[in-house]
C-alpha cells in the first residue's frame, strides 16, 4: 500500500518523539535562533550544512557563483559554465543540447548529486541528472560543494553536490529580461518579474532558447556518423509564492519545469532525437515553535521524463521521486544541532518492462556545527534504509582553524555512497539485482588566505571508491554490471583571485590522478591536469574580460587505448552599460578556432559569437 504525505508526516513525528525525546523542549525553552532562509542572504550559503551559514564559517570546499557571474559569463549552458569552476571537468556528446556530464574531483558523472532549491532532480534509471536540460537563465545562484556529502544528503553525493537556486522575490518589484543571438543560429529570450511586501514574496520567470547546432559526431568513419546539424530547443518556466503567516511562520509553494528537444547522431539517413522534461514541485512550511527551535516540513516531487526516437527504435521512460522532509534546527548554548527525518519514494514508468519499478528509502540525519573564535567544526551522521539495498551509514567531520589574520587551515574526513540505478539493477536482459551501493572514504586538508582583495587556496584530497559498478561480459558477449572495481581519486587543487580598482584576476589549477586502483589506468575522459585563468577590467560603463581554459590529454576508454589530446581555449567578452538597467554583452568563444574533444569523435564548437541585450530594473 502506497504511503501518502499524511502517513509519512505522522510516522516521522512518532519516530522523532522516540529518537529526540524531551530534551527538545528543554533546549527550545532557553535559546534564540533566527529563521535561516533557504536562499543566500548577504554572505550566507546553504549547501555545506543543509541550512544557512556564513560563507566564512564553511570548513568544506565550496564555490559560489552568484547572479552577476552567471549573467556576465555568457555561457551557452549550465555545463559550459561549470567548467570554469575549480575541480570540475565536463563531458559532452556534441553541442550544448546533447548528453553531458560533470566530473567533480575525478569522480564519475553519476557521483555528483544535483539539487534545485533543495529538491533532487536526478533520473532513477540513468543514475545521474539531465544537466543539458537545465537553463542558466532561471538561476539566481549556484553552489558547488566538493567532496563526499552523503552524511547530509544520502545516496549519490560521492564526489560532491551541485545545488541550483532559482530566482526569488525581493521587497521591491523587479523586472528582468534579455534577448540574444549568435553563431549556429542560436537565439534566446528570457523574462521574469519578482517582488513582495511584508507578508508576500513572489517570483515568475520563463524563457526559450533555440539553436541549429552542428553535427554531434565529427569523424566520418564513426559508425553513428550523420553529417546533418544537430540542434536543440530549450524551454523553461518557474514560479515561487511565499507567504508569512505570522512572525517566525512561513509557507511557500514552488514549481519549475525545463523541456529540452535535441537531436543527436545514431546513424545516417535518420533524424535521431530526444525529448527531456525535468520538473519539480514543492510545498514547505517553516515555523519557530520556540525561541531556539526552527522546524521545516517539506513535501516535494522531482520528475525526469525522456522520450527517444532513433533509427534503432523508440524508448520512453519516466522517473518520479517523492520527498518528505522534517528538519529541526536547534541553537544550543554552544553551537547548533540539526536533526532531520526524510523519506524518498522512487518510481519508474516505461515502455520497457523493468523487473521492479519502485524503491523507498527512509533516512535520519544528525548534524552539529560550532563556530567560536578561531575554530569552525562540523560533524554529521546519517542512516539510509532502502527497500532495495538495505541499511547504509555515512559520517563526516570537518574542522578549520584561523591561524592568523586572513590565514585558515582546514581538514575533513567523510564517507559516502552511490546507489545502483534501476538500469543497473532491473533493465531486462541486462540488470543485476544483486548489486551493492558503491562506497567511498575521503580525506582532505587545505590552507587558505583571504585578506582585502586577495585570496588563495591550496587543498589536497584522497577519495577511495570501493565496489565500483562496471560492465563485464562473458565469452558469448552476455554483459551485466558487477561490483568488481575500485578507484583512487587523488589530487591537489590550487585556486586564487585578486580584485583591485576595477581589475579582477582569478585562476585555478587541478593536478589529479583519477585511476583504476587495481590497474593504475586513467579513468575515462579525465585529465591529469586542468585549469583556467580569467581577467576582467571595468572602465566606466565598459567591462572587458578574457578567459583561458586548458586541459591535458585524456583517454576515452578504460583500457587507455583511445587518446584525446589536451587543449587550450581562449574566450573574450565585453559588456557596455547603455543606461541604468540596460546593458549589452558580446562574447567570443574559442577565439583561435581550436579543434578539441570532450568525448572521442564527438564535435565541439569552433569559434563562435553571441550577443545579448539585457535589462534589470534597479541596476545602475
Amino acid at each position: 500500500m502506497r504511503e501518502g504525505p499524511e502517513f509519512v508526516v505522522k510516522k516521522s513525528a512518532s519516530i522523532c518523539l522516540f529518537l529526540f525525546p524531551p530534551f527538545l523542549s528543554a533546549i527550545a525553552a532557553s535559546s534564540s535562533l533566527a529563521n535561516e532562509p533557504l536562499a543566500k542572504v548577504g554572505p550566507l550559503v546553504v549547501t555545506a550544512a543543509r541550512g544557512a551559514q556564513a560563507y566564512t564559517e564553511v570548513a568544506a570546499d565550496l564555490t559560489v557563483i552568484d547572479q552577476d557571474q552567471i549573467e556576465a559569463s555568457g555561457a551557452a549552458s549550465l555545463v559550459e559554465l561549470l567548467r570554469q569552476v575549480s575541480g570540475v571537468e565536463i563531458t559532452s556528446n556534441g553541442g550544448p543540447g546533447t548528453a553531458s556530464g560533470v566530473f567533480l574531483r575525478g569522480a564519475n558523472a553519476g557521483h555528483t548529486l544535483v539539487l534545485i532549491d533543495g529538491v533532487r532532480v536526478d533520473s532513477s534509471t540513468l543514475g545521474g541528472t539531465t544537466l543539458e536540460a537545465l537553463p542558466l537563465a532561471a538561476l539566481e545562484r549556484i553552489e558547488v560543494l566538493r567532496g563526499p556529502a552523503s552524511s547530509l544528503y544520502g545516496a549519490d553525493a560521492l564526489g560532491g553536490v551541485i545545488q541550483l537556486f532559482t530566482r526569488r522575490g525581493t521587497a521591491q518589484p523587479r523586472l528582468h529580461a534579455k534577448v540574444g543571438g549568435g553563431s549556429d543560429r542560436r537565439l534566446q529570450a528570457d523574462a521574469g518579474v519578482d517582488g513582495g511586501d511584508a507578508a508576500w514574496r513572489y517570483a515568475l520567470a520563463a524563457g526559450v532558447e533555440d539553436a541549429r547546432g552542428f553535427s554531434a559526431i565529427r569523424r566520418e568513419t564513426h559508425y553513428s556518423y550523420n553529417p546533418d546539424r544537430d540542434g536543440y530547443r530549450r524551454e523553461h518556466a518557474s514560479v515561487l509564492l511565499e507567504y508569512r503567516l505570522a512572525a517566525g511562520q512561513d509557507f511557500a509553494l514552488q514549481g519549475w519545469r525545463a523541456r529540452l528537444a535535441s537531436q543527436f547522431d545514431a546513424g545516417a539517413d535518420f533524424d535521431d532525437r530526444t525529448r527531456s522534461v525535468v520538473q519539480g514541485l514543492s510545498a514547505q512550511y517553516r515555523v519557530s515553535p520556540a525561541a531556539r527551535w526552527d522546524t521545516l516540513l517539506r513535501v516535494a516531487q522531482g520528475q525526469d521524463d525522456s522520450s527517444t526516437i532513433s533509427s534503432w527504435g523508440r524508448f520512453e521512460v519516466r522517473t518520479r521521486q517523492d520527498h518528505y522532509v522534517w528538519q529541526n534546527d536547534l541553537a544550543l548554548p554552544l553551537g547548533k544541532l540539526q536533526l532531520a527525518l526524510e523519506r524518498r519514494e522512487e518510481t519508474v514508468t516505461s515502455d520497457t518492462g523493468y523487473v521492479k519499478n519502485r524503491r523507498d528509502t527512509d533516512s535520519g540525519v544528525a548534524s552539529y556545527r560550532l563556530n567560536t573564535g578561531e575554530h569552525s567544526l562540523q560533524a554529521s551522521l546519517r542512516r539510509d534504509d532502502s527497500s532495495q539495498y538495505g541499511g547504509k551509514e555515512t559520517g563526516s567531520l570537518s574542522y578549520a582553524l584561523r591561524l592568523a589574520p586572513g590565514w585558515r587551515l582546514s581538514a575533513a574526513a567523510g564517507t559516502a555512497f552511490k546507489a545502483p540505478s534501476f538500469n543497473d539493477l532491473y533493465y531486462p536482459g541486462f540488470g543485476n539485482p544483486d548489486l551493492r551501493p558503491e562506497s567511498a572514504r575521503n580525506f582532505e586538508a587545505g590552507l587558505s588566505y583571504a585578506q582585502g582583495g586577495l585570496e588563495a587556496k591550496a587543498l589536497a584530497y584522497r577519495n577511495r571508491v570501493e565496489d565500483l559498478i562496471v560492465m563485464q561480459c562473458d565469452l558469448d558477449f552476455n554483459c551485466a554490471p558487477y561490483n568488481v572495481a575500485q578507484a583512487s581519486l587523488r589530487g591537489v587543487s590550487l585556486s586564487g583571485g585578486w580584485v583591485s580598482d576595477g581589475l579582477s584576476v582569478r585562476g585555478h589549477f587541478d593536478w589529479q590522478r583519477p585511476e583504476d586502483a587495481q590497474t593504475g589506468r586513467w579513468l575515462p575522459r579525465r585529465a591529469r591536469q586542468h585549469g583556467g585563468l580569467s581577467l576582467s577590467r571595468h572602465w566606466g560603463a565598459w567591462r572587458l574580460g578574457a578567459e583561458w581554459q586548458a586541459s591535458g590529454r585524456r583517454y576515452e576508454d578504460t583500457a587507455n587505448q583511445r587518446l584525446m589530446s589536451g587543449y587550450g581555449l581562449l574566450n573574450l567578452s565585453a559588456s557596455y552599460l547603455l543606461r541604468p538597467g540596460w546593458s549589452l554583452l558580446a562574447r567570443v568563444n574559442n577565439v583561435f578556432d581550436k579543434p578539441y574533444e570532450l568525448a572521442k569523435d564527438y564535435g565541439t564548437a569552433g569559434v563562435n559569437i553571441f550577443l545579448t541585450l539585457q535589462y534589470r530594473s534597479g541596476d545602475r
